[in-house]
């Protein structure tokens, strides 16, 4: 096994769960930033790092910290990510465990006891353990093409000539899907803003909203700016996209997407910074509102 690999692996895992927790749906604390862009932060601070270990790195950490709970259950005392990362390693009977059915249906699915709890109170026992297991699944990763720089066949045209294995999505015109996961970051077409991340679920809602050049838009519930980042080039640069989030962190790194994607007709409603009267004046000014719920 590589040294190098697992020392990363074992100090992002730390990492991450040392970072100020906030409290989630299942009654317990989860880390504050979302692991996709701790990943993105940790191999930004680490150079050496190359393409292949950071493969190996995201795919295990990602293993790792969704089953957790099952590895925890597992591993002898004293509870330290080398002896989770030892059980997770040292062999695959770990696991046959997830079907045990004489352990607590959570800890098979390895989701947190008063999650599943809800879950189980709502859909059942054998629905929430589906539910759970279709979770639990890796799931495809799928690509939104940025149309304000290239077309999706040519894109996909590209990625092929890369040996990149992709699909084209049914549904999202935009979209395409790679059924495994590959490493994408280090692509100059990526680098570029050709394309960006997004599922295609979010790229659909994008979508549904029927944007239109010129017109105004607000993305209230913007996260790191995927939907917003759809919506650009609907515009095609017209009309003016407001970004809104009550997670700072957040709104820095949809502005980072946005610039990659060449968007430049937006603006970034900082829920610290951003004065009273300002929000006043864009009221009944929108064409289109997003929001989550």
């Amino acid at each position: 096994m590589n040294a190098f690999r697992l020392r990363h692996l074992e100090q992002a895992l730390e990492l991450y769960h040392k970072l100020p927790a906030t409290p989630s749906a299942s009654s317990s604390a989860s880390p504050s930033l979302p692991l996709d862009l701790f990943v993105r932060h940790y191999f930004k601070c680490h150079k050496s790092i190359n393409s292949a270990d950071k493969l190996f790195i995201t795919s295990h950490l990602y293993q790792i910290v969704k089953w957790k709970g099952l590895l925890d259950f597992l591993t002898p005392p004293p509870a330290a990510w080398s002896s989770r990362i030892r059980t997770y390693f040292i062999s695959d009977r770990w696991k046959l465990h997830s079907t045990n059915e004489r352990l607590p249906p959570h800890l098979r699915c390895s989701f947190p006891e008063p999650l599943f709890a809800r879950l189980e109170a709502a859909l059942g026992t054998v629905k929430a353990i589906q539910v759970c297991n279709i979770l639990n699944e890796d799931p495809p990763t799928f690509l939104r093409v940025n149309s304000n720089k290239i077309s999706r066949e040519r894109l996909y045209k590209f990625l092929l000539n890369k040996g990149v294995l992709v699909e084209k999505c049914v549904n999202s015109p935009f979209g395409l899907v790679l059924p495994q996961r590959q490493k994408l970051g280090d692509l100059p077409e990526f680098k570029s803003g050709f394309f960006d991340i997004q599922d295609e679920a979010s790229q659909l809602v994008a979508f549904k909203l029927q944007v239109e050049p010129g017109q105004k838009v607000l993305d209230y519930c913007a996260g790191s700016g995927g939907k917003t980042l759809a919506f650009g080039p609907l515009l095609g640069n017209t009309g003016r996209l407001y970004l809104h989030d009550t997670r700072e962190h957040m709104l820095l790194e949809a502005k980072k997407r946005l610039k990659r994607a060449g968007i430049q007709n937006y603006q970034v409603l900082f829920p610290h910074a951003t004065p009273d009267h300002v929000f006043k004046k864009l009221r009944g000014q929108m064409d289109w509102v997003s929001g989550s719920t």
